[in-house]
């Protein structure tokens, strides 16, 4: 993360503006009450898949399919504009945190997962080994 640097103010403004931010999008606040938006982080069974919703938008995803009391996840993205926001990582906290209510196991064939998981072993009882036949149904 590069240091913001200040700008050279126009003619007739004061002679430094303020520094800019290298994430104007973590600076985003209700004028009413100040605060940023709360990301939320919700189940879309259909489209199966996780999304985690910023100030009402979708700002990513993670993709899974289930498989016998399983459920797989094969990928995460976050968009650009949201990231370096650690929007990835609640968006899978969140997921994971419903699989375990759900009952469910996890196989984290997603990188962003299965680091996630290196770094997290609250969820070491809910992870299950990739397969070659969950790889076969992704066509990997």
């Amino acid at each position: 993360m590069g240091a913001a640097h200040s700008r050279a103010a126009p003619a007739g403004w004061p002679a430094e503006t303020p520094p800019l931010s290298p994430y104007p999008e973590k600076e985003r606040r209700d004028p009413m009450t100040n605060t940023a938006p709360e990301p939320t982080v919700e189940l879309d069974e259909p489209g199966h898949r996780y999304t985690i919703t910023v100030d009402g938008t979708v700002a990513g995803f993670a993709k899974f399919f289930d498989n016998n009391g399983q459920r797989v996840f094969f990928h995460t993205e976050i968009g650009k504009e949201y990231g370096g926001q650690g929007l990835g990582s609640l968006l899978v906290t969140g997921a994971l945190d419903h699989v375990r209510t759900a009952g469910l196991r996890i196989v984290p064939i997603c990188p962003f997962v299965k680091s996630y998981l290196t770094r997290h072993h609250q969820y070491d009882d809910l992870v299950d080994p990739v397969t070659p036949n969950l790889l076969a149904r992704l066509g990997a």
